[in-house]
């Protein structure tokens, strides 16, 4: 023990035992003042919210979800941010996922909105729902340039399950710059498939790998060897393929290396992709090539 603490010890052991318990109530009291001298200003109107910025925030509910957050930050000071209560203010709106909150004295409340994307269209009779990727309906959310899903009826939980739900799953999954290109999608007996609008399928099989599948149809998409091409198959992401012939759009489960195919092959990034065209089992002799940078699995 220090001298200090010792001779405070000395001070404190020479007091009668009424003065020893007149200091005790004494901190005691003080350390009650400060307390609830904290609590007052924590809750005071000298650190009330008067300024919410709020960001990350789109689509229709987007004014009635910032009405919200103002409205609930509000009543609230910057040492005392009831995050609860700004969630539940929310809790209406199926696009917002998550909220992240932070604060600047004195006066100043920040909030960020993690908002679910739209990736697909459920259609119900008449009815038509936008649903994002973990398959939550997104009512009132925009429902125009999304590709549809199977028709079905619309969950009265607001989540979608079963078959449903993978392809919401493997649409989100897309780069959100090539969803509008997609008219539709559905199971074959050969796996997932989706349809452009211009008409073209493509083979996606199951629904794993995502990440690898979509990185290579875009590689397709973007090739000028694939121009005008039937399917596209990316079942195997690592030698994705184009089929030129009316034939090869049913519902059969068909070989990447079969006749009338274009097969696309990816090396590394910065390198070249070979496309060969073939014919009835023939190899041309044009080779077309594109820059490719191959897909993570």
């Amino acid at each position: 023990m220090s001298s200090a603490g010792q001779a405070v010890g000395r001070v404190v052991g020479d007091l009668s035992p009424a003065r020893r318990a007149a200091l005790v109530a004494g901190a005691v009291a003080l350390a009650l003042v400060g307390w609830l001298a904290w609590g007052w200003f924590r809750e005071s109107a000298l650190v009330q919210v008067r300024h919410v910025e709020i960001q990350g925030v789109s689509g229709r509910d987007a004014p009635e979800i910032r009405r919200a957050l103002e409205e609930a930050g509000r009543g609230m000071t910057t040492l005392h941010v009831r995050e609860d209560d700004l969630r539940r203010s929310v809790s209406p709106y199926a696009s917002v996922r998550s909220l992240s909150v932070s604060t600047n004295f004195p006066s100043t409340l920040h909030i960020s909105v993690d908002q679910r994307r739209a990736v697909a269209v459920l259609v119900a009779g008449k009815r038509r729902v936008a649903v994002a990727a973990d398959g939550t309906v997104l009512a009132g959310a925009p429902a125009d340039k999304l590709p549809t899903l199977p028709t079905g009826s619309v969950p009265s939980n607001g989540r979608l399950t079963g078959k449903q739900a993978v392809f919401a799953r493997v649409l989100g999954a897309a780069p959100p710059r090539v969803l509008p290109l997609f008219d539709r999608i559905w199971l074959a007996p050969d796996g997932i498939r989706l349809v452009l609008h211009e008409g073209a399928v493509i083979r996606f099989g199951s629904a794993d790998r995502l990440r690898a599948k979509w990185a290579a149809a875009t590689r397709l998409l973007a090739a000028r060897a694939t121009v005008g091409a039937k399917v596209m198959d990316v079942r195997l992401p690592e030698r994705p393929s184009a089929q030129f012939t009316d034939s090869s759009a049913d519902t059969s489960s068909t070989s990447p290396t079969e006749q009338g195919t274009v097969a696309a092959t990816a090396t590394t990034a910065g390198t070249t992709t070979s496309a060969t065209t073939t014919t009835a089992g023939t190899a041309a002799p044009a080779t077309t090539t594109t820059e490719a940078t191959n897909p993570q699995p």
